[in-house]
């Protein structure tokens, strides 16, 4: 049985979500902290999470700590995909 596009966004969210971001200088920041999902726009391709960043210098952090991850900026957030296409 294959996953529901929300469930498959919602693993790659789960994936990512608590690992440790190194911004700022401060202490116990997390992905989840500084990023959110947009659901609505991941409709669009089951491979891909769209994020929505708080700040845009959230970016190198997260992709530091996301080093599985590839990460695109668009017109309408950042697209986060795994670099083994799963």
């Amino acid at each position: 049985m294959e996953k529901s596009e929300d469930t498959v966004k919602l693993d790659l969210w789960e994936m990512i979500k608590n690992r440790s971001l190194e911004i700022y200088g401060l202490p116990n920041q997390t992905v989840e902290k500084h990023c959110a999902v947009d659901l609505k726009m991941s409709k669009i391709d089951r491979k891909k999470l769209y994020l929505q960043l708080k700040h845009a210098s959230v970016l190198p952090a997260l992709e530091e700590a996301c080093k599985d991850f590839e990460f695109e900026i668009t017109k309408l957030g950042v697209v986060a995909t795994r670099k083994n296409g799963v």
